[in-house]
C-alpha cells in the first residue's frame, strides 16, 4: 500500500531506492537485509497491507512471531 511505502521511507531513509511502484496502490521493496528483525516489525505492525513473496525466511519469522503472540493470548487469558 502506498502507507506501507511511506511509512517504510520514513522509518527506513535507506530504504527509498528499493522501493517501486508497480500498481496504482501496490508497491514492492526488494533489497538485502542483514536481519529479520526490523523487517519483520515493519511487516507485523502492517499485516494487513503488506504480502511478504519472498525470501521464505522471512515468512517464516512472521509466522513464528505471530504463533508466539497467540501462545502469549492464550496464556493471559488462563491467567
Amino acid at each position: 500500500s502506498m502507507r506501507a511505502a511511506n511509512l517504510l521511507r520514513e522509518e527506513f531513509p535507506l530504504s527509498a531506492p528499493h522501493i517501486t511502484k508497480i500498481g496504482p496502490a501496490t508497491y514492492c521493496f526488494e533489497a538485502e537485509c542483514n536481519s529479520f528483525i526490523a523487517i519483520g516489525r515493519f511487516v507485523l505492525g502492517l499485516m494487513d497491507e503488506i504480502v511478504i513473496e519472498h525470501p521464505k525466511g522471512l515468512q517464516g519469522y512472521v509466522r513464528q512471531k505471530m504463533e508466539v503472540w497467540e501462545e502469549n493470548q492464550r496464556k493471559s487469558l488462563r491467567d
